[in-house]
């Protein structure tokens, strides 16, 4: 019943988002067609203005009324231009704003490793590409894990929860070691010494398809508790 609630609710969201972003498109597209319909007309003033008439049955009161009947047009399109330009400027931020990001990252899972390979009684260092949401800007940044074997393929942050350095493992120590600040871990990533305040930061992880798989996420640095950054 669980699986079915969820399911339904993943379905919702993408409807939505795939909802955001139709309204989206077709609102810079229709911004997109205004703006070259008046340019278009701009196009045509401005020839009323450069190129000379040669309509021999034209009247000199005649031409200079058209003249003026233009320069009201351009005035009142000069606007309306800048006007489309600015629309279409907002929607698309409009859009980037208020897509449902947050769901996006915490359904976002990265294969690690096969479960096959994952073997051993030491700690086996993967890397994983992660989606980063900054306001407005998404950015793909490279992380570097630690899979457990022994702990029933746990993985580890190595980013080392006192300052944000990255943890090497050593394996003449059997232990974690951060060489910013000499924070030592043990095998399971529990805190032995050092500034640190807690142990290594474990991570969510399933299995699918015969691969391990990660959803990374990040925690805020130098506390006792572990608490995910939004």
């Amino acid at each position: 019943m669980r699986l079915e609630s969820k399911s339904y609710s993943d379905a919702k969201k993408r409807k939505s988002l795939a909802s955001l972003a139709s309204l989206s498109s077709k609102g810079r597209r229709l911004a997109r067609l205004f703006g070259l319909a008046i340019l278009a007309r701009l196009g045509r003033l401005a020839r009323l203005f450069i190129m000379p008439d040669s309509d021999s049955h034209q009247t000199g009161q005649a031409k200079d009324h058209e003249v003026d009947k233009g320069r009201r047009s351009l005035l009142l399109l000069l606007p309306l231009t800048v006007f489309s330009g600015l629309a279409a400027t907002i929607v698309t931020a409009a859009y980037r704003f208020l897509r449902p990001i947050k769901p996006l990252q915490q359904e976002h899972w990265n294969d690690v490793a096969s479960l096959a390979e994952l073997k051993g009684d030491k700690p086996i260092m993967r890397s994983i590409v992660a989606e980063h949401q900054a306001g407005w800007a998404s950015t793909l940044e490279e992380h570097f894990v630690y899979i457990l074997p022994q702990k029933n393929n746990q993985v580890l942050s190595s980013i080392c929860p006192h300052e944000g350095c990255n943890v090497a493992w050593r394996g003449d120590t059997n232990q974690f070691f951060c060489p910013c600040h000499d924070s030592y871990f043990n095998l399971d990533g529990e805190r032995v010494s050092g500034p640190s305040r807690r142990g290594l930061d474990p991570l969510p992880t399933r299995e699918k398809d015969g691969k391990l798989q990660v959803k990374y996420q990040s925690y805020v640095n130098n506390t006792e508790e572990r608490i995910v950054r939004e």
